[in-house]
C-alpha cells in the first residue's frame, strides 16, 4: 500500500483531525450531559456546508445560507451562554463539529482512487501510534507528580 508524499500529509492531517475529534469530543462527554453535547454535534452537517461554500466555492442557494444562521442560530439558543448549562466545555462540543468537518472536507481533496479502507488503515494506524505517544506521556506525568494509576 504505497502513496506518494503529498496525499500522505493529507492523510496525516486527516488523521490529526480525526484524534482532535475525539479528544474534543471525549472531554465534552465527561464533562457535560451526553443531551447537550449531542445537541450541540447538531452543526455538523452545517459547518460542511459552510466549508464546502468557502473552500470549495460551491453553490450554496439565499435559502441554505439562511438557513445555515437559523441553525447556528439554534446553537446559540441551546448554549444559553447566561445560563448554567453553559460552560467551558460546551466549546468542546463546538471544536468537535468542527474537527469532524475537517476531516469530511479533507476527503474531497484525497484522490479517488484511494479506497476507504487505505484511508482508514493510515488514519487508524496514526491514531494507535499517537495514542500510545499520549499514553508514555501520561504514565511519566504520573510518575513525576507521583500519582497512582490503575491500569
Amino acid at each position: 500500500v504505497r502513496i506518494n508524499k503529498k496525499d500522505k500529509w493529507k492523510i496525516l492531517f486527516r488523521s490529526v483531525a480525526e484524534a482532535l475529534t475525539a479528544y474534543f469530543f471525549l472531554t465534552a462527554v465527561l464533562n457535560m450531559p451526553f443531551a447537550n453535547v449531542t445537541a450541540l454535534l447538531q452543526i455538523l452537517p452545517m459547518t460542511v456546508t459552510l466549508a464546502a461554500a468557502l473552500v470549495f466555492k460551491e453553490k450554496v442557494g439565499m435559502l441554505r445560507i439562511v438557513l445555515i444562521i437559523i441553525g447556528f442560530l439554534g446553537v446559540v439558543l441551546i448554549l444559553r451562554p447566561t445560563s448554567d448549562i453553559f460552560n467551558y466545555y460546551s466549546i468542546y462540543s463546538i471544536l468537535t463539529a468542527f474537527a469532524w468537518g475537517v476531516t469530511v472536507i479533507i476527503l474531497k481533496f484525497i484522490p479517488s482512487n484511494f479506497s476507504t479502507s487505505k484511508i482508514q488503515f493510515y488514519t487508524l494506524m496514526f491514531n494507535v501510534i499517537g495514542a500510545f505517544f499520549l499514553f508514555v506521556i501520561l504514565i511519566l506525568t504520573c510518575i513525576f507528580k507521583r500519582i497512582r494509576i490503575i491500569i
